[in-house]
């Protein structure tokens, strides 16, 4: 039967998920120190995008630079001194 569990205790779940609501590049290029990150890194555009959308998803800090892999920590530019080269791909 749709939207059942076909027996009592299946770990197949059969009802329907609402579908994410849609975000729009606006809300993804909110985070302007990944993007800054990533081209300070040299990173290809599409890889900076991806990553920015994936801050998003994670609820990141806007001033979020990278994720970190081992951690899955969001890295900030919380401590970074002022002269970092970061800061010069914000402009």
């Amino acid at each position: 039967m749709p939207g059942k569990h076909r027996n009592p205790g299946d770990p197949l779940d059969f009802t329907p998920h609402p579908k994410p609501k849609a975000t729009t590049l606006a809300e993804y290029s909110q985070y302007k120190h990944v993007e800054a990150w990533g081209l300070m890194m040299g990173s290809k555009r599409y890889y900076i995008t991806y990553q920015q959308c994936e801050a998003f998803k994670d609820g990141a800090p806007l001033n979020a630079t990278y994720k970190d892999v081992k951690t899955g920590v969001w890295q900030t530019t919380d401590g970074l001194p002022p002269d970092h080269d970061v800061y010069r791909y914000l402009e």
